[in-house]
């Protein structure tokens, strides 16, 4: 498809100009409609299996919170990263890793209140996830991932209640 093509031969500068270029096109000019923001959808989804590297992902994720000020686009996001999460046995370690980071973005995002529905897919999700790396590594308990424990620390108590 068009969007793997547009996220992955690239060097690491060409992909930090390419997503800084998205970065600001959302920030700036919006998401047009549902299909743009679908078509987002895509090429970042295309770069879970692309890019390895941090910063890499780090210039994806920076779209993404862009991104997720708008609703077309939350509701995409939030609808692929559950539909990947489903299959987190297949997944890669990194592929696990980068999902759960956009995860935590996509809880930052959602008025937990507001969304309870999406808020709980995502939290299962998650739940899916850390399990599905508790399995890879061997042990009973998931190696902690820093990017929820962050996601915790800002949102604080009434989020820690909304998984509970």
């Amino acid at each position: 498809g068009g969007a793997r093509a547009r996220t992955a031969s690239r060097s690491l500068a060409e992909r930090r100009l390419a997503w800084a270029d998205v970065c600001g096109k959302v920030q700036y000019e919006g998401l047009a409609d549902t299909a743009a923001a679908q078509d987002l959808c895509r090429v970042v989804f295309a770069t879970v299996r692309d890019y390895h590297d941090k910063p890499s992902q780090r210039a994806v994720e920076r779209a993404i919170v862009a991104a997720l000020a708008h609703a077309d686009f939350l509701k995409a996001f939030a609808g692929l990263v559950v539909k990947a999460g489903d299959k987190a046995g297949e997944l890669g370690r990194s592929q696990r890793l980068v999902l759960t980071r956009w995860s935590c973005l996509l809880v930052d995002a959602l008025d937990v209140g507001e969304h309870a529905c999406a808020f709980a897919r995502i939290a299962q999700t998650q739940g899916a996830l850390a399990a599905a790396s508790a399995l890879a590594s061997g042990s009973e308990t998931p190696p902690p991932c820093s990017a929820f424990q962050q996601l915790l620390r800002r949102k604080g108590p009434t989020l820690v209640r909304a998984y509970v």
